[in-house]
């Protein structure tokens, strides 16, 4: 193996550790929201999981290179109502229904419901409301 070849084969390892670090710190800051907008703190999410607050706030931390395990993940998008997909790459389903028909929502589409998930009651509430009103007020304007 040529010198070129060894520092492509290392380059391309950094490039994939920081992807991956990338990508893992995106997931913590998805779980942090979750948790947050259930209104709890990371010791009662600890307790949900059936895990010690130390190893919790490492699945959280940022800067930590510890990750839940397959099995937590799944718990805990089952606990705070999360889809996998949403978890850990940050995507809703494309593929939706609405009363029964099949819809396909666009990136955007996908992002802000995404967001909206990741949201609390009350602002959930809120943007209901301005839906509702907007749509409404569309629909009347069409007489």
């Amino acid at each position: 193996m040529s010198e070129n070849t060894v520092t492509y084969e290392l380059n391309r390892l950094e490039i994939g550790d920081r992807i991956f670090t990338m990508i893992l710190a995106e997931m913590k800051l998805r779980m942090k929201r979750a948790r947050e907008s259930k209104g709890l703190g990371q010791q009662q999410a600890a307790d949900v999981l059936g895990v010690g607050i130390e190893r919790y706030r490492k699945w959280e931390q940022a800067s930590s290179t510890v990750s839940p395990p397959l099995d937590y993940l799944v718990k805990f998008s089952q606990v705070f109502n999360v889809g996998l997909d949403q978890l850990i790459k940050g995507e809703v389903s494309q593929q939706s229904y609405y009363r029964g028909k099949p819809i396909h929502l666009s990136p955007h589409e996908a992002d802000m419901v995404c967001k909206y998930r990741m949201v609390g009651k009350d602002t959930k509430d809120a943007i209901d409301g301005i839906l509702l009103d907007a749509y409404l007020a569309e629909q009347l304007g069409k007489d």
